[in-house]
């Protein structure tokens, strides 16, 4: 059994009314694969309504309020330590982001030059997980574990 676990980050810029078609883009409907997906070239995305064959996590935007990166990813998979290299990335980007994607799966890769067509959506990387993270996401997608 794999002792490391990694994922992938998106992180994303949404504008205020703009959520459900995000949420379109990144989640789709049931039994279809999301525009997200396909142009990651991931063909074979499956969600029933209940399970699926990928952990995904996606973070709508509170737009009360600005977060830091800090508090943007605080009780998700990603490190304390890896902060730096995301908000170096954002800064890069000229991105103050308020939503994030997070997509896992073994040996999943992604091509880092990957052209998203959501306006504002970046590609960051592939992390380890956080242990407290991961073993939150182990008990609500243990088949992906």
């Amino acid at each position: 059994m794999q002792k490391n676990y990694y994922y992938h980050l998106f992180v994303a810029r949404i504008e205020e009314g703009k959520t459900k078609d995000y949420d379109q883009y990144a989640l789709g409907e049931t039994h279809t694969t999301p525009l997200f997906f396909k142009e990651l070239g991931i063909e074979d995305y499956v969600f029933n309504g209940e399970i699926g064959n990928y952990g995904v996590e996606v973070l709508n935007p509170d737009f009360r309020y600005e977060f830091s990166l800090s508090e943007l990813f605080f009780d998700s998979v990603v490190k304390q330590k890896d902060l730096p290299t995301i908000e170096k990335f954002c800064k890069e980007k000229d991105i103050l982001p308020n939503s994030y994607i997070i997509i896992y799966k073994k040996d999943l890769k992604i091509n880092k030059e990957t052209s998203l067509s959501y306006p504002n959506l970046y590609y960051v990387g592939e992390f380890e997980m956080s242990e407290e993270g991961k073993e939150s996401e182990q008990f609500i997608n243990p088949h992906l574990f």
